[in-house]
């Protein structure tokens, strides 16, 4: 079959990273032996989309300006690497929008809430809290944001946002990201922890900050809102997802997770040990966990057997104790007893023609922006992946999740 040979030019360097060859007949789809490779990837969004690219030696980060300054993917190993983001191959190319929403995937996306209560902005005015009236706002969903800098290590986005919420009021925003890839010396700083020389790694930072560019303030009576950083991955049954605890009452600091369908029962998808909680993240049956700011430890994980691949997410929580939203479809009272942190394993009913692969969401989530005009919030999320050995993979884990090897693969 004839190759063409495509390119994604390395940030500011202008350099060429080889090796995005695509089979130009079939760049929507995956074969066998190479699905998840990161060179394909890159050729795939450089086809459909767009991409900057990150990073240095064999580790890099895919930035796409078109798809909402996402960071689709990143890989340790260079092209022929293992791609880490899930990308919706299928919606990408169909270059279709819904109004539900564009599930596109990606590792680090930017995303506003909240998803319910009469501060959404995904419901009508008087609207019924149902799912045929829930729409995403074109502006975060399906529009380009503007490159404002890029170098070999680092890219800036904005976005001009106009919004509504459901009690009818606009919400006028700047929105503005910067994309930084993080060295293996600067992630043993900002983790404080050991990384061995034989452990290779990836990883990136991203700085999400909003601004109130209306007249108006942000509050209770006219609306608040969040930030949130949405990554998906690939699912498959040796991975496992992990969100450690502080431990204290429930009538302190709450329940430990909230299960938002009630199909996760302790003992089968999902286990809860003393100060820890595992889910498979398999893609076979829906659920969805919730863990509020009291409980969460600022940090979360996960641990692909298959591949000896782990992940570590840390999220900077406010200095301060805060509020967050609820995401209930519902008129409340209680809409500020939200939470920080979710987890969400993909199943059959979302298993449609766009969404024929198998992944697992992460969220983490700033509180209750009450904003003055032109005040600004910050959210900030770090991803690391690291691949190894068992033994030195079991270290970082323990370390930074409390969590064993054994632990990390139950069965």
């Amino acid at each position: 079959m004839k190759k063409t040979l495509t390119y994604c030019l390395l940030a500011g360097a202008g350099l060429f990273i080889s090796a995005c060859g695509l089979l130009e007949d079939s760049i929507a789809e995956k074969s066998a032996s190479n699905a998840w490779e990161f060179g394909l990837d890159l050729a795939f969004l450089e086809k459909y989309a767009d991409c900057i690219v990150l990073g240095e030696n064999e580790s890099f980060v895919a930035v796409s300006p078109k798809l909402q300054a996402r960071v689709m993917t990143s890989t340790l190993s260079g092209d022929s690497g293992y791609s880490m983001g899930w990308i919706n191959r299928n919606l990408i190319a169909s270059g279709e929008r819904e109004s539900h929403g564009n599930l596109y995937g990606g590792e680090d996306r930017f995303w506003i809430g909240p998803e319910g209560t009469d501060h959404s902005v995904f419901f009508e005015k008087d609207a019924l809290f149902v799912p045929d009236n829930w729409k995403i706002p074109q502006d975060i969903s399906s529009e380009p944001w503007k490159v404002k800098s890029k170098n070999r290590h680092q890219a800036s986005f904005e976005k001009e946002i106009s919004l509504k919420n459901a009690k009818g009021e606009n919400i006028k925003i700047l929105a503005s990201r910067e994309i930084t890839y993080i060295t293996k010396e600067n992630a043993k700083m900002i983790l404080d922890t050991e990384i061995p020389e034989t452990v290779k790694m990836v990883a990136f930072q991203s700085v999400n900050k909003i601004t109130n560019k209306g007249e108006k303030p942000w509050g209770e009576k006219s609306g608040l809102i969040n930030l949130a950083v949405v990554s998906t991955f690939h699912a498959n049954k040796s991975t496992y997802a992990f969100l450690p605890f502080n431990q204290g009452s429930p009538k302190d600091i709450g329940s430990i997770i909230t299960d938002m369908y009630n199909e996760s029962p302790i003992g089968d998808r999902l286990s809860v040990a003393s100060d820890f909680v595992r889910m498979r993240m398999d893609g076979s049956k829906l659920g969805e966990i919730f863990m509020n700011p009291k409980r969460t430890r600022n940090i979360l994980g996960a641990y692909d057997s298959d591949q000896n691949l782990l992940t570590i997410i840390t999220f900077v929580p406010p200095p301060a104790p805060a509020k967050y939203i609820a995401p209930y479809w519902r008129r409340t009272n209680d809409m500020l007893d939200g939470d920080a942190v979710s987890i969400f394993n993909n199943g059959p009913a979302n298993h449609d023609t766009f969404y024929a692969d198998k992944f697992f969401k992460t969220s983490t989530f700033s509180p209750a922006l009450a904003l003055e005009p032109q005040k600004s919030q910050l959210h900030i999320q770090r991803t690391f992946h690291f691949k190894g050995s068992e033994y030195e993979l079991e270290k970082i884990a323990q370390k930074l999740l409390g969590v064993s090897m054994k632990q990390l693969r139950p069965e």
